[in-house]
C-alpha cells in the first residue's frame, strides 16, 4: 500500500512540474500538452487562471491545492498533515523544497 502511495506522489510531482517545466518544442508536444492542460482543468487541478499563466511560477497555496486535490480524487480523502500544510501555505512561490516536503506528506499519509 506504501508503494502505491509514494508512486502516486511521484506521479503528482511529475505532472506538477510537467504542467510549470515550460514549453515545448515540437507542435506535436504542444498539441499533447494542450489536452493535458485540458484534462488537468477538466479534474480540478488546474484553474482557469493557473492554466493562462502556465508558465509562470505558483505559490505554495497553488500547490498544495493541487497534490491536495490529486490526493483526494485518489484516495477519497485528504489527511491532517495536508490540511495543516494547506491552512500553512502562503503566496510566496513554491520552491523545489516545499514541492518536494509537500509531495513527501501527501505519500507519508
Amino acid at each position: 500500500m506504501r508503494l502505491k502511495k509514494f508512486l502516486s506522489a511521484i506521479l503528482s510531482f511529475v505532472m506538477v512540474f510537467t504542467l510549470f517545466g515550460g514549453a515545448m518544442t515540437t507542435s506535436a508536444a504542444t498539441v499533447k500538452l494542450d489536452s493535458e492542460l485540458t484534462a488537468a482543468k477538466k479534474l480540478g487541478f488546474l484553474s482557469a487562471s493557473q492554466a493562462k499563466r502556465i508558465n509562470k511560477t505558483a505559490t505554495q497555496t497553488e500547490v498544495t491545492k493541487m497534490i491536495t486535490t490529486a490526493v483526494k480524487k485518489r484516495y477519497g480523502k485528504t489527511g491532517k498533515f495536508l490540511a495543516d500544510r494547506k491552512k500553512a501555505a502562503g503566496s510566496s512561490t513554491a520552491t523545489r523544497h516545499y514541492f518536494a516536503s509537500t509531495l513527501y506528506f501527501a505519500m507519508y499519509q
